[in-house]
């Protein structure tokens, strides 16, 4: 039965927004497993990625909030607009590169240095943002961030620039400046739904030697 939230605004049954909402995404070709009555939601590479990714945070469930919630959810469900409260204690240590030599630099000190519960990734722009190169190293809260930074930031070139970013960027350019987010009942409602339905798993094995080529290949064809 739909009941109003502590906002005032009606809830319209969360369980069916969620349920409609993987429907539109298996329809268009998102591919789900089941078991048990829950789905799984599996990532899988990107066939031609510009990015070396490195090892995992398991604390970050970007397939579930962002794939699913966001892309899935939030985009296919008019009167819907926010970002997914756990996405709000998401911060990224962000590192501009300014030539292909400095690209590759970061990625040898990536390779070094990252591990689980310490995952990153670099490679050439292609989204809208002020940079031809970008390193990325994700972040759970301000305070995490503000002590890897200050560990990464003796490791880097001091000419090269770095700062710290909160949220994701593909949040930040459909949501805007996160100190203005706000978390609502009825955001929450569909997210417990999200939890009780959907699994992810983001066990992608790590990329091959020839995946990494094509990656290399892209940035030299790039500069």
């Amino acid at each position: 039965m739909s009941r109003s939230s502590k906002s005032g605004i009606k809830i319209v049954d969360a369980e069916v927004i969620v349920k409609r909402a993987i429907n539109i995404m298996i329809a268009s070709g998102v591919k789900f497993e089941r078991n048990n009555g829950r789905v799984i939601f599996k990532t899988r590479k990107s066939p031609n990625p510009p990015w070396r990714h490195f090892s995992y945070d398991p604390r970050m469930k970007c397939a579930l909030w962002k794939w699913v919630m966001y892309k899935g959810v939030v985009e296919n469900t008019p009167g819907l607009n926010f970002a997914p409260s756990k996405c709000h204690d998401c911060y990224k240590i962000v590192i501009a590169p300014r030539t292909l030599g400095e690209l590759k630099d970061l990625e040898q000190l990536m390779l070094e240095i990252c591990h689980v519960g310490f995952a990153g990734k670099c490679g050439i722009e292609r989204r809208p943002v002020d940079r031809d190169y970008g390193g990325y190293f994700y972040c759970r809260g301000i305070e995490e961030a503000e002590e890897r930074f200050a560990m990464i930031r003796d490791l880097v070139p001091h000419d090269i620039p770095m700062h710290i970013q909160h949220s994701g960027t593909y949040f930040l350019k459909g949501q805007g400046d996160p100190s203005e987010w706000v978390i609502t009942d009825k955001q929450l409602e569909i997210e417990y739904h999200i939890e009780n339905r959907v699994d992810t798993d983001q066990s992608n094995p790590p990329q091959t030697e020839e995946e990494i080529a094509r990656v290399h290949k892209m940035w030299e064809e790039f500069n």
